[in-house]
């Protein structure tokens, strides 16, 4: 759900994924789920995810270009 997203070009709506995920693989000692989205608008999102020990809701600044948000135990990280 975007938060303040400018003005510009991609999606500066909502986006919902309640399909089964693009990838799902095991890494080390946990499991991995993971989305990718494309087009969206750089800006400040909540991210909602319901899945297991990932569960939670938080805020991340996506930037242009590739970004990554890990999502563990409810709390978010971002690359770069």
């Amino acid at each position: 759900m975007p938060i303040s997203v400018p003005a510009g070009p991609g999606d500066g709506g909502p986006v919902n994924a309640t399909q089964p995920p693009y990838e799902f693989s095991p890494s080390g000692d946990r499991c991995v789920l993971q989305y990718s989205f494309t087009d969206l608008r750089p800006g400040r999102s909540r991210l909602g995810v319901a899945a297991g020990v990932a569960t939670g809701v938080c805020e991340a600044d996506l930037k242009a270009g590739l970004t990554f948000v890990t999502v563990t135990a409810g709390s978010c990280s971002v690359q770069p």
